[in-house]
């Protein structure tokens, strides 16, 4: 599905306040991908008939718009989890919120996780795409269940049910 991390993003980390705030201008286009705008603005209209390029262009503009809102009062870091499996679309709006500075220093950061056994030729082809942006690739390495035990203590402050732990460690494989 076209823009589906971005939906899942925009959807559970923008608050309403947020969206009440954005231009109607701006806010409209995203109804595209989050029809409940229409429950929390009332003010919102449907997009008229139009070329999908256009929309699509808008579009981006528009996910910048609301990012760039929140930028407005801090820093803003967007995590994409799993990007082995990134779309078309959601590269290329990534590769449009880089050409607008959004990830410059000290106005915010970006961070890609895929795991490198799973190729997908779109996310290489952005990766080079964007050869003059500052790019920092880090390689980790799997964590030992030992580790990966101490960074779930970390996250929830306790120890975690070791049956969790073995899940995760099988799931993610360290």
């Amino acid at each position: 599905m076209p823009f589906a991390p971005w939906i899942s993003l925009l959807r559970t980390s923008i608050p309403e306040e947020t969206w009440r705030k954005l231009d109607a201008n701006w806010a409209a286009p995203l109804t595209l991908l989050l029809p409940e705008l229409f429950n929390i603005r009332e003010d919102l209209q449907s997009l008229p008939p139009g070329r999908p390029e256009t929309f699509r262009t808008v579009l981006l503009e528009a996910v910048y718009q609301v990012i760039r809102l929140l930028a407005s009062k801090d820093e803003v870091i967007l995590f994409l989890d799993d990007a082995q499996w990134a779309d078309e679309s959601s590269l290329a709006l990534i590769s449009y919120l880089i050409k607008k500075s959004l990830f410059s220093p000290g106005n915010g950061l970006l961070i890609l996780a895929a795991r490198i056994e799973n190729k997908n030729p779109l996310l290489d082809e952005f990766l080079l795409s964007i050869h003059p942006e500052p790019l920092r690739r880090v390689h980790t390495q799997l964590f030992s269940e030992q580790e990966l035990a101490e960074l779930c203590y970390f996250v929830f402050s306790r120890n975690v049910p070791l049956k969790f732990l073995e899940k995760l460690y099988n799931d993610t494989g360290g």
